[in-house]
């Protein structure tokens, strides 16, 4: 059972605690979430991975493992938590992080239209995505 939530991090609080390239802010940062209910918004999860993948060139696989070690933690919520499980599944199996969040998000039983033909043939692939379609197209 998760303690309760006491505090939301932004994304250089996970980030930090993640990568720990300052030494003093990481610290702080695994003492915040040593001590304190964390509860981490969907938006920061989705900026976590970006800055992990752009900035840092921390492979898709890497960075799954450690939001799954952060997932696991009984006092660490995710917002929509499902959404990121299916998301980091999908980015396991090749899919961009973002737009795995997209179709997490996608209404059941519902398509998402997108111009990324990469994207569409990729869904494809993907247990329980929804159905990815281009618009007007083929």
């Amino acid at each position: 059972m998760a303690r309760d939530v006491n505090v939301a991090v932004d994304t250089d609080i996970l980030v930090r605690l993640l990568v720990a390239d300052d030494v003093g802010q990481a610290e702080r940062a695994r003492s915040l979430f040593e001590t304190s209910g964390i509860f981490v918004p969907i938006t920061v999860a989705l900026e976590c991975w970006w800055i992990l993948e752009a900035v840092y060139r921390v492979p898709a696989r890497k960075a799954a493992e450690a939001f799954r070690h952060l997932l696991g933690l009984p006092h660490v919520i995710f917002e929509h938590e499902e959404r990121i499980l299916f998301a980091l599944d999908a980015a396991l199996a090749g899919l961009d992080f973002a737009d795995a969040l997209h179709l997490a998000a996608t209404p059941e039983g519902k398509g998402f239209a997108t111009f990324d033909r990469r994207l569409a043939r990729r869904a494809g692939r993907i247990p329980g995505a929804p159905r990815v379609f281009e618009p007007g197209g083929g």
